[in-house]
């Protein structure tokens, strides 16, 4: 000691500064929806972990030995598990041959990731659309592979189609989409491998979002640069910027965080500063005093030492709780209620926290104990509870003496022998802050139903008396009431009589007449309500012209399908792939068709024969003829699935084919398709069929007039009395726990590992 140089142990106030910021940036979260564990020492920033994020699809968490566990919702090779597991787990699994991990970043949509190595050099996986991966290409890509041309990297950050990432050099580094601005060099062009962002220096954090970039450097200042429409730059105008400017009124800031149309920033005084936009009270209780056009405080925050955002907002103070406000739609706030939040407040029962992680309708929690704790809506399987998909059938409870079933995404409708409506999922929709409804419940005021249909924005059902009645929204005349105001409670539908069934697309309508005739309302862009496109709704229903001895009408998104009593099969709208002049036509080359199903692309018809064909609009223009699904002659009914064609046949089993990502085929595989057309295991004495274009659940009708149900449990689409919303925080079903190292008091710096539950 005494031989020690006494200048070397004075360090200069600049030196002194960069070890302050280096020691509470370990304590920080630096990234869009990640998770930083608060350490009691200083750390480099190289060794500062986002052991949590989360996304729309998946969400993952670093094990001590740089492993990583992830769960969700999605293809294996969108999400860097492939070739191992082909699709996501709904629980945590380890991702196999990832080691080495120190950091890790996801984009807010769930579009690409990327992992920090011990090595200073950065892995990506996902989607590479803008080039986003950093290899030099747009071209998808199953495997992880090297950010080319990257090293010495010490943070990361993801956002919307683009990657940051801050070299030990203090360089801030940025490739992918460009459109807005976000890699702050200047232009809009999009750059397939890292570019340097220029005239910033001395960075030692980014944060990355869906239109805007912040940097965090050295002296504590913040600067920013995007698309500028809610203030999100903090410059007190709303001019964008495609180069970097300083954050005003910003200073001893220790950690920044974006999230769509809004800035954050953690002081070093345990303070928490936000500008931008305040939609759901991002900014805290109340209006912002400035217009959120620069810094302010959020009131009642102290001590904080690392934030999450998203739509809503997480605080993690030294004290171990949780602090959230912003939007509570799913109850993304733990607070046992789905209201919106106004002022910052702990989240209830919930301890002991060492890292934290929100995105769009959840929260994520890492407590010292090792446990994960998740709220707010499970519908993806990104909090892992098990409550988000159903991977064999199983009844839907409550329920009998059905006889008519009808889905879509948003919800089901089950006509009951007596005549009654019931009704389950987001059935909630025009009275915000109400739950998921997760068992079926009577629709009041409609008896009498012989006939119902269920769209993703409304619904439909037919009286005995022919008339029909609408419920739901309305923005586009699709109630057919002659008004465009939205109606929770079923109204009926002007002029129509004599009807027999009835059809619900995403935002028209359509009615079959006993005499054949069809009738359509509602958005009419794409000619899907009358047949020949208009820029007007129709507001009240219209006779489609040249259509007639109609026997049953079907719907997709905007594509509407009828099939004659001559067996022949006619269609108008559009396909989500179409790019033809919209107007009703024959289907070619179908004949002796009974019933059709409707997909986003075409349909899947079934002939008399028992055959089962499927044809693609835009097979028009290629003269592709109608392709007969193998192996299946004695088909009753049919039904499309997000991802999968169900096949009913004459013995009441029910076979498929296609995806399994979300539990649609009815049988646990890790086999992304599974072989098929494939039985569904266990079930019998089906009847009818039900799912939709955009739905991931499949439901039953079976004889005796119970429901079976599998696939995503999203909204509650399952039936089965558990929902997916955690209104409160739930444990995350890891097989094992992440625990300190040493003892269960060690300080919460210490390094994760994953041991076996006692």
């Amino acid at each position: 000691m005494s031989d020690a140089n006494p200048k070397r142990m004075t360090p200069t106030p600049r030196c002194a500064q960069k070890m302050r910021l280096t020691a509470l940036l370990a304590v920080s979260l630096w990234a869009l929806g990640a998770g930083a564990s608060p350490p009691e020492k200083a750390a480099h920033p190289a060794r500062a972990r986002n052991v949590l994020v989360t996304d729309s699809t998946s969400s993952m968490v670093l094990d001590r030995d740089g492993a990583v566990w992830i769960w969700g919702t999605g293809r294996g090779s969108e999400h860097g598990t492939w070739p191992d597991k082909q699709v996501l787990s709904a629980t945590p699994r380890r991702m196999e041959g990832l080691t080495g991990a120190i950091s890790l970043a996801r984009g807010p949509f769930g579009g690409h990731a990327l992992a920090l190595l011990e090595d200073g050099t950065v892995l990506s996986w996902g989607s590479n659309t803008s080039g986003q991966l950093g290899d030099g290409t747009r071209t998808p890509r199953p495997t992880r592979e090297r950010v080319v041309g990257l090293s010495n990297v010490v943070s990361i950050a993801a956002g919307a189609s683009y990657s940051l990432a801050v070299r030990e050099d203090g360089t801030l580094w940025g490739w992918g989409s460009n459109a807005y601005g976000t890699l702050g060099d200047g232009t809009r062009t999009r750059r397939l491998t890292p570019i340097q962002v220029p005239g910033l220096t001395q960075v030692v954090a980014a944060a990355a979002s869906q239109t805007h970039s912040l940097a965090l450097r050295e002296d504590g200042t913040v600067w920013a640069w995007g698309i500028n429409s809610y203030g999100q730059l903090g410059n007190g105008t709303t001019n964008e910027s495609l180069v970097p400017l300083r954050v005003q009124g910003l200073t001893n800031v220790v950690a920044v965080a974006a999230s769509p149309g809004t800035s954050y920033a953690l002081r070093g005084d345990g303070t928490v500063w936000a500008w931008g936009g305040n939609s759901a009270d991002q900014l805290g209780a109340g209006p912002p005093a400035n217009g959120g056009l620069v810094p302010g405080p959020v009131p009642g925050l102290s001590q904080v030492v690392s934030l999450a955002a998203s739509s809503h907002v997480l605080a993690l103070r030294r004290d171990g709780t949780v602090w959230a406000w912003g939007s509570n739609r799913r109850g993304e706030l733990g607070r046992g209620m789905t209201s919106e939040s106004g002022a910052a407040q702990p989240v209830p029962g919930l301890h002991g926290v060492t890292a934290i992680a929100a995105a769009y309708g959840h929260s994520l929690a890492l407590r010292r104990n090792g446990t994960l704790w998740g709220w707010g809506d499970n519908g993806d399987s990104t909090l892992g509870t098990g409550t988000g998909r159903r991977s064999l059938p199983g009844l839907a409870v409550g329920l009998g003496q059905v006889r008519e079933l009808t889905s879509n995404m948003i919800h089901v409708l089950a006509v009951r022998e007596d005549g009654t409506v019931w009704t389950w999922g987001n059935v909630n929709r025009l009275s915000p802050g109400q739950p998921y409804v997760a068992a079926a419940a009577r629709i009041e005021g409609l008896s009498g139903v012989v006939s119902a249909s269920a769209g993703p924005e409304h619904s439909l059902a037919v009286r005995e008396d022919g008339t029909v009645w609408a419920w739901g929204d309305n923005f586009s005349g699709q109630l057919g009431d002659g008004t465009l105001v939205s109606k929770p409670s079923p109204v009926p539908v002007q002029g129509l009589t004599g009807i027999v069934a009835v059809a619900a697309g995403s935002t028209h309508s359509l009615a079959l007449r006993a005499d054949g005739t069809v009738w359509g309302w509602g958005s009419n862009w794409a000619g899907q309500s009358s047949g020949e496109p208009s820029e007007d709704n129709a507001m009240t229903p219209t006779q489609v012209q040249g259509l007639s001895g109609v026997v049953s009408i079907r719907t997709g998104m905007d594509l509407s399908v009828a099939v004659r009593g001559d067996g022949s099969v006619w269609y108008w709208g559009l396909s989500e792939d179409s790019v033809e002049e919209p107007q009703l036509q024959q289907v070619p080359g179908l004949t002796d068709i009974t019933t059709v199903a409707v997909s986003r692309f075409g349909i899947a018809a079934v002939r008399s024969d028992g055959t089962v064909w499927q044809w693609r609009v835009t097979d028009r223009q290629t003269g592709t003829p109608p392709q007969q699904v193998a192996g299946v002659t004695d088909a009753v009914d049919t039904a499309y699935s997000f991802n999968t064609l169900q096949i009913l046949r004459s013995n009441g089993t029910v076979w498929n084919l296609g995806e399994n990502f979300s539990g649609e085929r009815g049988f646990p595989s890790e086999q992304l398709t599974p072989p098929g057309p494939s039985w569904v295991p266990g079930l019998t004495g089906v009847v009818s069929l039900s799912s939709g274009p955009f739905s991931q659940t499949v439901l039953a009708l079976r004889g005796n007039g119970t429901v079976a149900s599998w696939g995503s449990n999203a909204a509650g689409l399952l039936g089965s009395g558990v929902s997916p919303l955690h209104l409160e925080p739930a444990r995350v079903l890891l097989p094992c726990r992440l625990k300190v190292s040493g003892a269960e008091h060690e300080a919460p710096g210490g390094l994760w590992h994953c041991a076996s539950e006692h």
